[in-house]
């Protein structure tokens, strides 16, 4: 299992919350939801979809198959599916412009709606109102803005995380510390590899 070394100079970012912190905060959250009703749902699906893609992304959770969907079971009961919503519901909203005012009902609808859309193409084609009132063309206009700022979100990220592996791990390879300078030319050559390749 890799572990990630960042600290709050190099990425910008808080450091992430532990699981034992995690776990409470989203049950925490469940329980609002079960309470709330109508709209005042949607920050709830939001906080646990945050929360949800905070823990998937914690070195604590095994990445291996299956692992997340076990660790989902034994701490919420929820199946990936469901897990997999709401954090995609906090990704759109995150990550699109177009999304803000967005309810959790209304995602839930569009993605049954592309869902159906990627079973049967040809309807795709049709000029029908999606449940946000928009016509399927302008509704696959506002998907691919969604898809064109998520890629650019991800490509931010892993520029980060490359940045994040190159400077730990100029400090053990530099020259001045002992380290092998063909090791540390390497390092430097991947990293910019990597960095065009994104």
């Amino acid at each position: 299992m890799a572990i990630a070394v960042a600290t709050q100079e190099t990425t910008n970012q808080a450091v992430a919350r532990p699981l034992k912190v995690l776990v409470p905060l989203i049950k925490q959250d469940m329980e609002g939801l079960k309470q709330s009703k109508d709209k005042a749902t949607s920050p709830y699906y939001l906080s646990i979809g945050e929360k949800l893609l905070e823990a998937k992304a914690n070195p604590e959770v095994e990445t291996g198959y299956g692992y997340w969907g076990i660790w989902l079971k034994d701490n919420f009961k929820y199946n990936p599916t469901t897990a997999a919503n709401y954090m995609g519901y906090a990704n759109r909203v995150k990550f699109s412009a177009t999304a803000e005012n967005l309810t959790y009902t209304e995602y839930y609808k569009i993605r049954k709606l592309e869902a159906k859309k990627q079973k049967n193409p040809a309807s795709a084609h049709q000029q029908k109102p999606d449940p946000a009132g928009q016509t399927s063309a302008t509704a696959g206009d506002a998907r691919r803005a969604d898809a064109k700022l998520e890629k650019e979100a991800l490509r931010t990220i892993a520029i980060k995380i490359i940045d994040t592996g190159y400077k730990v791990l100029s400090k053990r390879l530099h020259p001045d510390v002992g380290g092998d300078a063909m090791d540390f030319n390497r390092l430097k050559t991947a990293t910019t590899q990597l960095k065009e390749l994104i």
